[in-house]
């Protein structure tokens, strides 16, 4: 579909080789299983859109065949297909440098404006959203993810920065997570993270997070729905078919 995924496949954006030394590998097997009542395997959920998933595929990863595939519609009837693959390789994976591209950017992805701008970090794993102190993240390259880092960061996710397809990707990660609070902090009237909670406090937030999972009641709701619209609408009037041959009528 699109050659820019197929220069991706050797690049990397994190450095930290032996960072699984130091969590157990939580990024690469769902830490939170004992949490859920449906969702108790140990695999990882990994979104890729079509395009990434076509071209991982055709260069030789044969480890994404266990996924489901959506269809997100935006307002205006354009829809963007995205695959769930479901990951059981505790990151031995092989090969290595065909890992999906949330795998080589966790735990951040990029915050951009409209243009592309750096603004900053965000993390990039759901729950990651509801810790308020980071030294307490599974993922100990957050304990220390200050400005050299970033500034690393930044450098190294340039070429992902300034492509119309990631803007939107981007964008619309940080409104899931708005849209995610809010609907969180509604649920219990206040702001919940989990470094504060206890067992059976965990086991309730994460049953109510499981049912929003399966119905995305978060994300039904017109600011939602707007901003998503407005972001394609304003990437559609900045870059035209090398955005919008994403998407499908």
């Amino acid at each position: 579909m699109d050659s820019f995924f197929d220069t991706l496949h050797d690049k990397e954006f994190i450095f930290a080789p032996k960072c699984y030394m130091t969590c157990n590998g939580g990024c690469c097997h769902n830490i939170y299983a004992k949490y859920f009542k449906f969702n108790t395997s140990s695999e990882v959920i990994l979104p890729v859109i079509e395009a990434e998933y076509i071209s991982l595929v055709k260069a030789g990863n044969n480890n994404l065949s266990n996924h489901s595939k959506v269809i997100y519609e935006l307002k205006n009837k354009k829809k963007i297909v995205v695959y769930l693959i479901k990951c059981s390789l505790n990151g031995i994976c092989n090969p290595h440098s065909l890992r999906p591209l949330i795998c080589k950017l966790y735990p951040y992805y990029p915050q951009v404006d409209f243009d592309g701008n750096f603004l900053g970090v965000k993390p990039c794993a759901l729950f990651d959203i509801f810790y308020k102190h980071k030294k307490n993240n599974f993922c100990t390259i957050t304990h220390t993810a200050e400005e050299e880092f970033i500034k690393t960061f930044d450098k190294n996710t340039k070429i992902l920065q300034q492509e119309p397809i990631m803007i939107f990707i981007f964008k619309a990660l940080e409104y899931i997570e708005e849209a995610l609070k809010k609907y969180t902090y509604k649920y219990y009237g206040k702001e919940v993270y989990l470094d504060e909670m206890n067992e059976d406090e965990k086991y309730n937030f994460f049953a109510m997070q499981e049912i929003n999972s399966m119905t995305l009641k978060a994300y039904k709701n017109e600011d939602f729905i707007n901003k998503m619209q407005n972001l394609y609408d304003v990437l559609e009037q900045k870059y035209q078919d090398k955005f919008c041959k994403y998407f499908i009528d």
